[in-house]
């Protein structure tokens, strides 16, 4: 029971923090409408998520609009907040080459995303599928 209180405790951390990242999105979220705006939110973890998994091994911007499936517009403000928040970092390379990497920063909020992903894995196996 005291494992369960401490792991309540932690994820309500982790939460904690992911929902202060999300509200201090408004760089994404600031040309919006409504029905996209709520779309992001769902959706802007998970594109964070995979920035950063990118970022770990060293990334280019193309790289990362073509494996997030990401616009060039999307992947740009995605870029810039990361960039803002120093989760991840931008070098460039003596040929001009640009490559953006993760800060240490951002490998603790990749653990922690990985651990939410980990832990909510089996509430979307055991959810019913629904009528269509």
């Amino acid at each position: 029971m005291m494992h369960l209180m401490r792991f309540d405790s932690e994820f309500a951390k982790i939460l904690q923090f992911l929902r202060a990242l999300i509200r201090g999105h408004t760089l994404l979220n600031a040309t919006l409408s409504k029905p996209e705006l709520s779309r992001a939110r769902r959706d802007s973890t998970r594109v964070i998520f995979e920035i950063l998994q990118l970022a770990l091994g060293g990334t280019s911007k193309t790289q990362i609009i073509y494996r997030a499936n990401l616009s060039h517009k999307l992947a740009e403000r995605y870029v810039t907040f990361l960039l803002k928040k120093g989760l991840i970092l931008r070098v460039v390379a003596s040929n001009g080459q640009a490559t953006h990497t993760l800060t240490e920063k951002g490998d603790g909020l990749l653990r922690l995303l990985r651990e939410v992903e980990y832990q909510l894995e089996d509430l979307f196996l055991a959810l019913p599928r629904q009528n269509q």
